[in-house]
């Protein structure tokens, strides 16, 4: 089984008894790496605790899914841009919610190797 989660939601405990359960993998979501567009959002979670997080899960053997946003209070191209950098550097698998002005979300999945697939 599988399951999502918030990176400050996890421990070593909580992980232990995933595994033991028969947890495969972890969805988390980072939203965004600008500080300020985390702190907008209210997320109260920052890049260092999830990549702390990841890096623990990995002990325990699990899959780690990345989850991020765009479009959200604040962004510019820039920090659209370092959000994406994020992404394609973590090595994990990666969604990208891409919100539009009509509402209409769109799923970006980045590959490794940055092979780029869209989906409605």
């Amino acid at each position: 089984w599988w399951c999502l989660s918030r990176a400050d939601r996890l421990n070593e405990e909580i992980l232990k008894k995933m595994k033991k359960a028969g947890c495969h993998s972890i969805g988390m979501g980072v939203e965004n790496v600008d500080p300020e567009i985390i702190e907008k959002i209210r997320k109260n979670v920052d890049i260092q605790q999830i990549l702390n997080m990841v890096k623990m899960i990995h002990r325990y053997k699990m899959k780690v899914l990345l989850y991020f946003q765009f479009g959200l209070p604040g962004e510019t191209r820039e920090t659209m841009q370092n959000t994406l950098n994020f992404a394609l550097k973590s090595g994990r698998p990666c969604y990208l919610w891409c919100c539009d002005t009509c509402a209409r979300y769109r799923v970006l999945r980045v590959y490794q190797r940055e092979q780029l697939f869209y989906y409605k």
